[in-house]
């Protein structure tokens, strides 16, 4: 199987920041000829985004864009927004759109106007709050769905909620998004039409919080904020060694048990209150500085060995720059350098593989409107 199965598709991408523009790398990385829309001025917003990587590009527009075709559009010209409708109505198998909420329809290139012009196309929204309601309209980022959905609250520490580092509901709904084209496409090849889709960063924040949902239908409680402490299981923590911390997660009695002996303290086991995960789990903190006492002596290496060989699942707790050196993350091939190029910048690539084969990263991020004359001209109105 190849590892560019969407390669006959072209995907129009009216997107800014990062859950439209991470749906559309990949789907670009998916094979699939994707043709960003920018306003001529600023570009895509992270454009200005931190700072500049080897290429020119600041790191933020490089890691969502590469791969990627960009076109300027000045979406109150007239004569730039019939051009658009012409590329899209005539090629385009797919729109993506994150712009602000109504605007694509108030410019005449929105879901409803499209899908009539183009049948068998597929059109996604992607917004803040979703369709429906009093809030539709606003515009949002990650940081205020992590808090409206109450991610941030059930994470952190007992003193204070925390924000995920990575913004999840931005990837979450880019990948909701990618999940509903791919099923679109399916129904458009058995009916021959295509569908309008709609996906949130609301929506996807709540998604995350399934299990804490059926908790508090359960229960009434609402989850805890323990830092590195896992739920419901014991040992499901980061624990202290010699020079670092080790993440430990024993699920099953069978997993302690071997988690016990390879580390020379088979005399846990005989202790009534750490005979089942429910009484491990209630005298957590107990069994964290008790485990803790022993694995101090030695360094995360070691214990990286010793546990894992018991078949206990264990990690370090790595800083990024620690993951990217690890030998793990270097023998899988997900980091990756533009190929044919010298040049000190890797990107993260799509984490999966068709057939023992993942994309390659071939191409830089565009510059703002470097395809504009190929793809856009032909449809200008003389």
């Amino acid at each position: 199987m190849t590892s560019k199965p969407l390669a006959e598709l072209r995907v129009v991408e009216m997107g800014s920041s990062v859950a439209g523009p991470y749906a559309g790398w990949v789907l670009s990385e998916l094979g699939a000829e994707v043709i960003k829309v920018e306003d001529g001025v600023t570009g895509d917003a992270s454009r200005t985004w931190g700072p500049k990587n080897v290429h020119g590009q600041t790191s933020m527009f490089e890691t969502m864009n590469n791969g990627k075709l960009s076109v300027t559009v000045d979406l109150k010209d007239a004569n730039d927004v019939g051009a658009l409708q012409r590329l899209i109505v005539d090629s385009a198998d797919v729109v993506l759109q994150n712009l602000r909420p109504g605007f694509a329809e108030r410019c005449g290139i929105g879901q409803q106007a499209m899908t009539a012009a183009k049948p068998s196309l597929i059109y996604c929204d992607l917004g803040a709050y979703g369709k429906g309601g009093a809030l539709d309209a606003l515009p949002g980022y990650d940081p205020l769905m992590q808090g409206f959905t109450g991610l941030a609250q059930a994470t952190g520490t007992e003193d204070s909620p925390a924000r995920v580092a990575s913004p999840v509901t931005d990837f979450l709904t880019g990948m909701w998004a990618v999940i509903g084209i791919l099923g679109a496409l399916q129904t458009r090849r058995q009916s021959g039409t295509g569908t309008a889709l709609d996906v949130s960063l609301m929506e996807s924040g709540i998604a995350l919080m399934t299990m804490f949902i059926g908790q508090i239908q359960s229960t009434g409680a609402r989850p805890d904020r323990r830092g590195l402490h896992g739920p419901l299981v014991a040992p499901n923590s980061g624990y202290r060694t010699a020079d670092g911390l080790i993440m430990v997660t024993c699920g099953t009695d069978g997993l302690f048990r071997k988690l016990c002996e390879a580390i020379d303290r088979a005399d846990l086991l005989d202790r009534p209150e750490y005979a089942s995960s429910t009484s491990r789990f209630e005298h957590r903190r107990e069994l964290q500085e008790t485990l803790e006492r022993t694995l101090s002596a030695e360094s995360r290496a070691h214990w990286m060995t010793v546990i894992g060989n018991a078949g206990v699942p264990v990690a370090p707790v790595n800083h990024v720059d620690e993951m990217m050196a690890h030998p793990q993350a270097r023998a899988v091939g997900i980091l990756q350098s533009l190929e044919g190029s010298d040049e000190p910048f890797e990107t993260a690539r799509l984490p999966v593989r068709f057939d023992g084969v993942r994309s390659r990263y071939t191409r830089r991020a565009p510059t703002l409107g470097e395809h504009t004359r190929q793809l856009l001209d032909p449809f200008r109105e003389i």
